[in-house]
């Protein structure tokens, strides 16, 4: 069935008209923002019919599905918390989705001396809730990793529960602590004879504010430890220090930055005192011995990586060891403290292509380690004694990992793997294309090796499925992902843009296509699109755009832009209607990424690509 032969519901057009900045803006369908009324239910109700009439006539074939599930059915997996036990022997605990099953469950390696492993279920949600509906979000193992904190979530909620379990004896310590909102956890050890449990928990008294609580185990709550309330934010993330003297308090700040305070761990109450807030910034800090190391993009858009002394030092007189690098950029840093010179375990990004390297943390000279230069993501660095870095890697054909790179060597290997997908009949290119300024953006294509000529050249136009993002700095660097692999197995093609607005090249590339300059992102794509057609990738008659969340947004802005370009958009959760935005509940937190109407000259850029009243200026 055509467009054409599709009869939509009728919708009313309205003279309602908002005067913002002094100008007239008209709302032709406000109406349709009241949920309650009866026209709002007769006309989603009318659209509901609409869609269940037509997907009727979609049928995916047999194989086609058996293939889509197996894909999805892998298994996924995330890099280890480490922790040395008594007897030269370390406990690992990480998460893991085994194959077909359907929330990921807590795994607990233990490894004597000799190396011989042995491995248990630490928690599985699917025993508290068979129902599938509970998630596990959080874990934190005690610096002697006989207590394991476990955080968990149902149905998709902010508000989190905790409990904790004793590995040694199985049995839950602390029962479930529920209403946690941005919580975090980590622990106080008091030379091995007792141990605290210290989280974030929201004041009863302020919605606005969160306070640091201890749990001594085996006794009752012993309160707030903190002499200063932290303000309530998404992102909250609790750390200790590798010597247990300190506590690192880090938290989102507008969209892209992160505040950092940082309190003694080692004293009675805790008083924290910030150690870089409100420079719009973003900081990763982790303290060896006295010194606070900073991963920061404060000056450096492509972040750096400096030192500074503790508790408070003024970021102007922080000592840089690894300077911005102007080609790539610092995703990750992880500290390997033991030894006479600390190491510098670096991630980098590169447009599309993710590495690594070992720096020394007094002079950031660089140290031999393995060819890790990889056209996919390495992330999630996290360091153990005696001298382990373990990360997670993962591509578009490729489930997740975990790495284990060996500092003293740098040799790495695959500790663990998810499952392995057979893919040698997939090819991914790196192309590259000029969008409309002369700007020239990288982009990801996968397709089936025998429709390809030995060039790696379309033999004929694919239907290709243009997946877009390009917003709040977020990568869209290769990861593993079952649809993609299942459409280009089916004969389709696969293309991913780095657009700007995204973190692909750093802070600029986001600055590039955020706030005034949104309108570059949807430039880029469509500068996709005409690029996959003109080199023979696709064809307008066989090319869809999809695009989720913000990528919902960008998917939407390209279609009313340019429609001819594409057969179909697949739009998943959008913003359309960009001068009303900042009425949702999070709205407001999204101006820098979008801008605000109460701006003149914002508001003009977001009546030159707000999909709805671009599509309702088209009639």
């Amino acid at each position: 069935m055509t467009i054409s032969c599709i009869r939509y519901p009728t919708a009313i057009r309205t003279d309602h008209v908002d005067v913002l900045c002094g100008q007239q803006i008209h709302d032709p369908y406000r109406w349709l923002e009241n949920d309650d009324a009866e026209d709002t239910i007769a006309w989603e109700h009318a659209q509901d019919a609409l869609y269940a009439h037509l997907s009727q006539q979609w049928r995916l074939p047999d194989h086609a599905s058996a293939l889509v599930t197996q894909l999805l059915d892998v298994g996924a997996c995330t890099a280890p918390q480490v922790r040395a036990l008594d007897g030269g022997c370390q406990r690992l605990a990480f998460g893991r989705r085994r194959p077909g099953a359907r929330t990921r469950s807590l795994v607990v390696r233990d490894v004597s001396r000799s190396g011989t492993a042995t491995e248990r279920t630490g928690f599985d949600p699917m025993d508290v809730d068979a129902s599938g509906r509970t998630i596990l979000t959080g874990w934190s193992l005690c610096p002697r990793g006989r207590y394991l904190a476990i955080t968990t979530a149902r149905d998709g909620s902010d508000f989190s529960t905790l409990t904790v379990t004793d590995l040694d004896s199985g049995h839950v310590v602390v029962p479930a602590i529920g209403g946690l909102r941005y919580t975090s956890t980590a622990w106080r050890d008091d030379n091995g004879i007792t141990a605290s449990l210290i989280y974030v928990a929201p004041r009863q008294d302020r919605a606005d504010a969160v306070t640091v609580h201890e749990l001594r185990l085996g006794t009752e709550l012993v309160g707030s430890v903190v002499d200063r309330t932290l303000p309530a934010r998404a992102g909250m993330r609790v750390e200790n220090s590798a010597n247990g003297r300190w506590l690192v308090v880090t938290a989102t700040a507008e969209m892209s930055g992160r505040d950092v305070w940082v309190g003694r761990l080692d004293t009675g109450r805790i008083r924290f005192e910030p150690f870089v807030v409100g420079t719009g910034a973003s900081h990763r800090v982790s303290v060896v011995d006295e010194l606070a190391v900073v991963h920061t993009n404060l000056g450096a858009a492509r972040g750096r990586v400096c030192t500074a002394e503790l508790p408070t030092q003024d970021p102007r007189d922080w000592r840089v060891v690894v300077a911005e690098d102007p080609r790539r950029t610092i995703t990750g840093v992880a500290v390997v403290p033991d030894r006479s010179d600390p190491v510098l375990a670096l991630t980098y990004r590169d447009g599309l292509t993710s590495q690594i390297e070992l720096r020394s943390l007094r002079d950031g000279a660089c140290y031999p380690v393995a060819d890790l230069h990889r056209h996919g993501t390495i992330s999630g660095s996290a360091a153990s004694p005696p001298g382990d870095v373990w990360l997670t890697y993962t591509d578009h054909v490729t489930p997740s990992q975990i790495l284990r790179l060996d500092v003293r060597t740098g040799s790495a290997d695959v500790w663990y793997r998810a499952a392995d997908v057979p893919s040698d009949d997939v090819v991914h290119t790196i192309v590259e294309y000029v969008s409309a300024d002369g700007t020239v953006v990288p982009m990801s294509v996968l397709a089936r090796r025998d429709l390809l000529t030995p060039e790696g050249r379309p033999r004929e136009p694919l239907a290709t499925v243009l997946r877009v993002y390009g917003g709040f700095g977020v990568s869209m660097t290769p990861t593993y992902t079952p649809t993609a692999l299942a459409w280009v197995r089916l004969g389709g093609a696969w293309a991913v843009p780095a657009l700007r607005g995204g973190g692909e090249f750093g802070g600029q590339w986001h600055a590039a296509g955020s706030g005034i300059n949104k309108q570059r992102t949807f430039d880029d794509g469509v500068a996709a699109a005409r690029y996959l057609i003109a080199s023979g990738w696709s064809a307008s008659h066989r090319l869809a755009v999809l695009g989720e969340s913000n990528g919902g947004l960008t998917a939407a802005a390209m279609t009313v832009q340019q429609p001819s370009l594409f057969s179909a958009a697949v739009i998943i959760a959008p913003l359309f209607d960009m001068l009303r935005y900042e009425q949702t509940e999070l709205g407001a937190l999204w101006r820098s990424e979008y801008g605000s109407t109460a701006d003149a000259t914002e508001l003009s850029a977001l009546l030159g690509w707000s999909p709805y009243q671009e599509a309702y200026s088209q009639g």
